[in-house]
């Protein structure tokens, strides 16, 4: 499941739930966001940042890992230092925060692992399985992360209406939040329960309005399930996402459609990803090529 993205969505619509998540207070308002190393010509997905910059308000450069990387205490101390020497000038503290979706995700590489998980400024490392299931009973977070975290398939399909209901709910949060943490949540189903219809996964929260394959999210699980054939070298792996998606649209597939996609490259994949999007017919999606 696709979590990385979307964590970070988490932050950039809540940066407070980084508190919930660490324990660590903030002691102003911060703000998340993605920010451009320009010596190092490289980009950090998730930086949060205190809008007013004071002596007890440190920069916190995250990092979500839920896939295998061997160099990822190396990677994350290099883009906290390279952030520390862009940002010399003002003198601020800068923290390195790392969160694996489970443990299993940790390489454990000494003495970073053991520094991050001692608790210590400067480096602390979070399993996320773990920060979850501790959270009071009734948190915003435990239902955002039922998609997730949840085993049994069939919990997920009871609960995910309740769990909707207490996002849409939920205290203390703007209605703008509110939404884009739903979004997050109805993306996880999509990719959760990927044997279902549209209409199937709405009717897990009773939600009658918009239809998933017209939300934003909806769209970037599409393009990332076919791009996930580039990523991992495998064409196979693209093609089949695309076809499950089509035959949850249209149905059985032709035998010409079939045909397409055995001959197709990860490129015209893609194309015919964004195309299912808005098409209503399977000539619709195949009639640019």
């Amino acid at each position: 499941m696709k979590t990385d993205k979307q964590l970070y969505k988490i932050l950039q619509a809540v940066p407070a739930l980084f508190t919930d998540l660490t324990g660590i207070p903030l002691p102003h308002d911060y703000v998340f966001q993605a920010v451009t190393l320009k010596e190092m010509q490289r980009e950090l997905d998730g930086v949060l940042l205190p809008q007013v910059f004071t002596a007890d308000a440190p920069v916190y450069v995250i990092e979500f890992q839920a896939y295998h990387d061997p160099l990822i205490y190396a990677r994350l101390l290099w883009e906290t230092f390279g952030y520390q020497l862009q940002a010399a000038s003002k003198n601020q503290e800068v923290e390195a925060v790392l969160f694996f979706l489970d443990a299993s995700f940790d390489p454990k590489k000494a003495p970073w692992h053991e520094l991050g998980r001692s608790g210590q400024a400067g480096l602390r490392v979070f399993y996320l399985d773990e920060v979850i299931a501790q959270l009071p009973a009734g948190h915003v977070l435990k239902a955002l992360f039922l998609p997730v975290f949840e085993e049994n398939p069939d919990t997920v399909r009871q609960q995910a209406q309740a769990a909707h209901l207490q996002l849409s709910t939920a205290p203390g949060l703007k209605p703008a939040q509110k939404e884009n943490l739903m979004a997050v949540f109805e993306s996880w189903l999509v990719q959760r329960f990927t044997d279902l219809s549209a209409k199937e996964i709405r009717a897990m929260f009773s939600l009658p309005a918009t239809p998933v394959e017209e939300t934003r999210f909806y769209r970037e699980v599409i393009q990332e399930g076919i791009k996930k054939g580039r990523a991992e070298g495998s064409l196979a792996e693209g093609r089949q996402f695309l076809r499950r998606q089509l035959r949850k649209r249209f149905g059985e597939l032709p035998q010409w459609v079939e045909q397409k996609l055995a001959d197709a490259d990860v490129e015209t994949l893609e194309m015919w990803g964004e195309a299912l999007l808005d098409a209503d017919t399977l000539d619709g999606v195949f009639r640019q090529l």
